[in-house]
């Protein structure tokens, strides 16, 4: 979708963000990891609560063209109606961008060798993945545990690749996303994991962890975790890429109250967002 000319945009004092370390080395492109808004996230990007707290996407796709407002050098913002998919879009024409999220494929993955288009992924403690090579493409994924089990990060890097990438150049950041420590996940989705064939390491055992807590009762009880972010960081290193070419931030959407998270409003009632991830070539 075009930037509207006409939009009141967010001050710069009003909008802050942070940035992964190891896609900020490279000049030709910029990206961005947006949160919340609150006085008490003042140190991130914040956007009005009318918006901010909108699980609605079209919401969250005019939250975030306003944000784009503080990376200059970008005509358009491109977001996908994402659903768990494997699916991946390839960008190589301006005449093949599409003016609103209604009007966006059902995707979850988008990769460019366009200049002045801003990638954009929204995510509630699903991972956000920025891919840049620093050869003129870029690419954003979302990666709940559907999609990385599904491959949608071969899937990106495939797209990458076509686009005339070399693995051993594609450097990646896995923005805020649930960690394991609040990753509760019932006995059938770790049997679903660890009965699905791929050749990560000696077994998929080692991304979940048993966790004993005490109940109402005063018992404890022995629950499983899921690591998602170390799983999309092995599904990353199984395409070929490099530990040291991955930025894995760390960052608890679940704990952390600067990030909004699905799992955290469903149980405590709080009003349910989305987190915008960006990125674009200048």
């Amino acid at each position: 979708m075009a930037v509207a000319k006409n939009e009141k945009l967010l001050s710069s004092s009003y909008h802050r963000h942070i940035e992964s370390a190891l896609l900020r080395r490279e000049p030709s492109f910029s990206h961005v990891f947006f949160a919340r808004g609150g006085s008490e996230n003042e140190s991130l990007v914040t956007s009005p609560s009318s918006t901010a707290t909108s699980a609605s996407p079209d919401a969250c796709a005019k939250l975030c063209l306003l944000a784009s407002s503080s990376l200059s050098g970008f005509s358009h913002f491109i977001c996908a109606r994402q659903h768990h998919s494997n699916e991946v879009i390839c960008l190589t024409e301006t005449s093949k961008l599409w003016s609103s999220l209604a009007s966006a494929p059902r995707c979850d993955g988008i990769v460019t060798n366009l200049s002045g288009v801003l990638l954009g992924v929204y995510t509630a403690d699903c991972a956000p993945v920025l891919f840049a090579d620093g050869r003129g493409r870029c690419g954003v994924a979302h990666a709940g545990w559907r999609g990385a089990l599904g491959g949608i990060v071969e899937s990106l890097v495939r797209g990458m690749v076509s686009l005339g990438s070399r693995v051993e150049d594609i450097n990646v950041a896995i923005g805020p996303t649930i960690s394991v420590s609040s990753y509760e996940v019932s006995d059938d989705f770790v049997a679903a994991i660890l009965a699905h064939e791929i050749n990560l390491t000696p077994n998929n055992e080692v991304f979940f962890r048993k966790v004993s807590r005490k109940i109402s009762t005063g018992d404890r009880v022995c629950t499983w975790h899921f690591d998602l972010g170390e799983y999309v960081c092995a599904r990353l290193r199984g395409c070929g890429i490099s530990a040291e070419r991955i930025d894995f931030m760390r960052l608890d959407t679940f704990s952390d109250r600067r990030y909004f998270s699905h799992r955290r409003s469903v149980r405590t009632g709080e009003e349910e967002g989305r987190n915008f991830s960006c990125i674009g070539l200048l």
